[in-house]
Order: C-alpha cells, then sequence, then structure tokens
C-alpha cells in the first residue's frame, strides 16, 4: 500500500487497546512461537534480539518495532543480551456500511512491519508513553484504560508519522546488506564491498554483523551456498559440477569438501537421498518418511505448526506446504504440489474426494496410507510402498533398543517413587484436558510398561475441572498449553490462583513443559522423541 494511500486509509479506522505487558528476557530467552488472534506491536526497550513473525525473522535492538497481524504467529528471542520490550494487542475496526456496522479487520498489509525508532521524533518520549500505558492499564482507578486507549492512538500515530520520513540506521544498513548477499551468494563478494554497501569501514561491518545475526560474514554467505546447493540436488536434473558452479564454486572438488563438512554427508550421498521427490500432504505422516531416513520434496512446515520438522529439516525440504490446521488451506497446498516436480504424493485415506482427484491430475504416483493402523504397521506400510523396508527394520531394530534401556531405568526410578502418580494435562483456551493419544499409550503403557501415569476413563482426552486435577493428587505434572494468545492469557491467571497452588505436583515443583510435537503426533519419529524427552524429565 502506497504511503499516501496508506494515512488515508488509517483514517477510516477504529483502533481498539485490549492488552499490553512487558517481556523481560535474559541472554537465553525465548518466547516460543504462538498464534495472535489480534494485531501486536512490539517495541524494543533495551537489549537486542529476534521477532519471528509466520516464517521472517526480523533482528530488533533498542528502539526497534514490529506489527503482527491477526492470525499470524509470532516468537521473540534475545541474542547475545538481555532483551526489553513492551507487547500490545490491538483490534483494529472498519465501517462496512452506510448503517455503520463495524467489522473486525485482519490485514497483514496495514502497517509498515518494521522499523526503527528514528530521530525525528522522541525515543526517550515513546519510551515514556509505553511505560505509562503500562502503568495505568493496570492501575484500578476511574477511566484509567480510558485514558491508555487514548495514549496508544498517540503512539501509534508517532511511529507511523516518523516512518512516513524515515532515514536508515545501521541496523537497517547491515539488513539490506544481507538481503543483498541472499540474492548475490553466488558471486565473489568481499568484506570491502559489502561494507562500502552498508558504509561502514570492514572491521565495523564485520563486527556489528556478526553481532546481530550471531555468526561471521563468511559463515552466514557458506551457510546460504550450501542451503542453495541442497535445494537444487533435491530439484534434480543437475550435475555436481553444475550445482557448485551455480552457488559460487569454481572448483567442485573443493564444493564437495565444502558441502561434507556443512552437512556431514558428500553431495554425491546426499544427491542419492534425495533422488525421489516425494510430497507429503498430511503432516502427521512427515515423521513416518523422515525416520526412513528419506527427506520429502515437499511437506506441511511452520516454526509453530511443526515446530521441531521447521527447525531441524526446514532447509532440507525445499517446498513448504502450509501446515495451519488440518485443511484449511488444502488448495493452496495442492496448487503447490501440482506446480511442483514431485513425482509422489503421500497422503491419509480420509482424504475428500475433491482433493484426491485434484491431486490426481498431475502427480503420477499416489500413496493413500492407512490411518487406522498402530504407528509401527503404518510405519512398515509406508517403508513397503516406497521400497525401504530394510530401512524400517534397521530403525524399528534401534528404537526398541532404545525403548528396553530407557524402560530398565524409568521403572527402577519410580521404583524409588512409590506414590508417584504423573498426568498430562493440556491447556486449550479456558479449559484443562487429562490428555491421551494413541501415540502416548503406545510409548507410556506398551512399549515402556509404566503403571504411573493416569489415564482417562475413555482412553482419550477429556475435559478435567481444576478441582478434579487436585483431588488426583497427582506427584508430577506434565503440560501441553497451546500457544495462542487466549490459552496463554488464561494460563497467566491460572497459574497464580491458590486452586492450582495447592495442586500437589505444583507443591513439589513437578511441573514439566511439553511441546505439543511429539506429544500430538503418532508417528515413528514421535515415538522416538517420547522416550527422550521422558528420560531428559525423570532421569
Amino acid at each position: 500500500m502506497k504511503e499516501a494511500s496508506n494515512k488515508q486509509y488509517l483514517n477510516e479506522l477504529m483502533i481498539r487497546l485490549e492488552d499490553v505487558e512487558k517481556i523481560n528476557g535474559d541472554v537465553e530467552f525465548q518466547f516460543k512461537q504462538q498464534l495472535t488472534l489480534t494485531y501486536l506491536l512490539f517495541i524494543v526497550k533495551g537489549g537486542n534480539g529476534s521477532i519471528l513473525i509466520d516464517k521472517h525473522e526480523y533482528k530488533v535492538k533498542k528502539d526497534s518495532f514490529v506489527f503482527c497481524a491477526p492470525e499470524q504467529t509470532f516468537g521473540v528471542f534475545s541474542h547475545s543480551e538481555e532483551i526489553e520490550l513492551f507487547l500490545f494487542r490491538f483490534n483494529i475496526f472498519q465501517q462496512t456500511d452506510q448503517n455503520a456496522t463495524m467489522s473486525l479487520l485482519k490485514d497483514e498489509n496495514l502497517f509498515i512491519n518494521h522499523g526503527v525508532l528514528y530521530k525525528a521524533y522522541s525515543k526517550k518520549h515513546i519510551a515514556f508513553q509505553c511505560e505509562e500505558i503500562l502503568t495505568k492499564w493496570f492501575a484500578n482507578k476511574m477511566l484509567n484504560r480510558y485514558h491508555c486507549q487514548i495514549s496508544f492512538q498517540a503512539l501509534l500515530y508517532d511511529i507511523f508519522m516518523q516512518n512516513f520520513e524515515q532515514e536508515e540506521g545501521p541496523l537497517a544498513a547491515i539488513e539490506r546488506t544481507k538481503e543483498y548477499m541472499d540474492a548475490h551468494y553466488h558471486e565473489k563478494l568481499t568484506i570491502e564491498e559489502l561494507s562500502r554497501m552498508a558504509n561502514f569501514s570492514p572491521n565495523y561491518f564485520v563486527d556489528l554483523f556478526k553481532k546481530i545475526y550471531g555468526k561471521c560474514v563468511t559463515e552466514y554467505l557458506t551457510d546460504v551456498k550450501i542451503d542453495m546447493a541442497k535445494k537444487l540436488i533435491a530439484k534434480g536434473g543437475m550435475k555436481l559440477k553444475e550445482v557448485a558452479t551455480q552457488i559460487g564454486y569454481d572448483d567442485p572438488f573443493y564444493f564437495s569438501r565444502k558441502f561434507k563438512k556443512e552437512i556431514g554427508v558428500s553431495p554425491t550421498e546426499y544427491m542419492k537421498r534425495r533422488s525421489r521427490k516425494i510430497a507429503i500432504y498430511d503432516r502427521q505422516l512427515l515423521g513416518q518418511v523422515l525416520a526412513l531416513h528419506m527427506i520429502p520434496y515437499a511437506a506441511p512446515l511452520h516454526p509453530k505448526w511443526t515446530e521441531y520438522y521447521y527447525q531441524t529439516y526446514g532447509s532440507d525440504i525445499p517446498v513448504h506446504l502450509n501446515a495451519y490446521r488440518h485443511n484449511v488451506n488444502w488448495q493452496s497446498n495442492i496448487e503447490i504440489i501440482n506446480q511442483s516436480n514431485a513425482e509422489i504424493v503421500m497422503v491419509s485415506d480420509h482424504l475428500s474426494e475433491q482433493e484426491e482427484s485434484q491431486l490426481h491430475t498431475k502427480i503420477s504416483s499416489f500413496i493413500k496410507v492407512p490411518s487406522q493402523l498402530q504407528w509401527r504397521e503404518q510405519f512398515t506400510w509406508i517403508a513397503d510402498s516406497l521400497g525401504v523396508s530394510e530401512e524400517a527394520v534397521r530403525w524399528l531394530h534401534h528404537y526398541d533398543w532404545k525403548v528396553k534401556q530407557a524402560k530398565e531405568r524409568l521403572i527402577r526410578k519410580f521404583e524409588q517413587l512409590p506414590n508417584a502418580k504423573v498426568a498430562i494435562v493440556r491447556v486449550f483456551k479456558n479449559n484443562l484436558y487429562l490428555h491421551w493419544s494413541k501415540g502416548i499409550a503406545s510409548a507410556l503403557t506398551e512399549d515402556l510398561e509404566l503403571t504411573s501415569f493416569v489415564e482417562p476413563n475413555s482412553n482419550k482426552s477429556e475435559r478435567i475441572s481444576l478441582a478434579a486435577l487436585r483431588e488426583m493428587e497427582p506427584s508430577h505434572l506434565l503440560l501441553l498449553i497451546r500457544q495462542e494468545s487466549e490459552t496463554l492469557a488464561h494460563w497467566n491467571e491460572l497459574k497464580h490462583t491458590s486452586e492450582w497452588q495447592e495442586i500437589e505436583a505444583v507443591k513439589r515443583n513437578q511441573v514439566h513443559y511439553l511441546s505439543s510435537d511429539p506429544w500430538l503426533e503418532n508417528s515413528a519419529y514421535a515415538q522416538s522423541r517420547i522416550i527422550d524427552q521422558l528420560v531428559n524429565i525423570f532421569l
């Protein structure tokens, strides 16, 4: 949206502040990726770090700001020092007809995504505004929140106005130069050339780049080159020498040595592993295929919805499908698969007729995986279908060995805790659920043969009241907290109540937090990770 039209558009909107908080994080701080249902404004008061909006990472430091739109995900991570920031949650309403009916607006292109608070407006004044809004928001005085609404409008006005006439600062210069490196990685880039581009001295450029991005310039360029090499190999049809030349290496032997040093296997071996272009349509199947040491060509990936797989395999899988809720974006996912060079598409058998007919149009091989099978049976079925049965046998042999080792140690541990009672509880919106699933039952009761875990009567998740949970007297609590604003707001209130504090596990300080993957997944990879996490929690 152009600046002039953007200004005019803002004049037609009604903005309402919904909440404000201050976040203080140490060097290792992480505000895990979560879903927001409102607009967000982050203003960094001190320190430096990253704010991740969906898949885009913004490097931030003192006086930076970042906007996030509804139904996007966000995370905050500190870098080399503590980070201190304000988080404002707000909604925007727009008049939809002549009768003055207002509708909730969700437009991720409404604001400039990020920037720095420049000299044209007093940084101290904006920091003071943030502190004043925070203090008054929680002060129990008449009309305080009404005053906060006015102050927040003024804060937004200052940010908008100073960014319509913005000047570039050091952070923006470094980011602009990094974006140039991302696009021109195959060229012979030098420190001198890049530092001139940022208008810095070479030494200052190198030091500032490492401080912001956590790695030196040459390391970053190598990472970009190798990531692109993996994508080119995954697409297929290119010789090793051609891949080396395309990413800027004249010597294919030097490229091979560099690739093996960074990835752990040679380009030839990596190419062999990637020879079949498999598209995973359902994210529940991703853990089955990865356990077979096969990297799919396309799969649903997202830093929140599939956090572990995104962080571990995001750069290895060239085509990322939308992973937000099952089938919500199925048309766009099918379009991406049909436009790709995928040879095989793997789906669950609960696929709708409409989805299946659209996928069949351009995909030569179609594997429909039975969903009613237990994870071991499904894992073996997939391996047979892909012709890698021996790989499945080897993986299961190693898994059974891991289970045997873990079971002996965990059983001994629980024998030392004769009254141990472990409950897995999921917090979702304003409710608590005693959580259970086929995957959890398989790992805990069938493989590890642990009897201390509380199973719901229906052998699946069931709602439980706080009073009932307290009466259960669990000695240990394993918590799954949905990472979205409504649930987190409820959890923040719940954990400070006297009822929560009276739960036996809370009094014992035996509350452990779980990530949604692998505990909401039923695959070979998930089972292995559940075993690992239980060992880390109890041993």
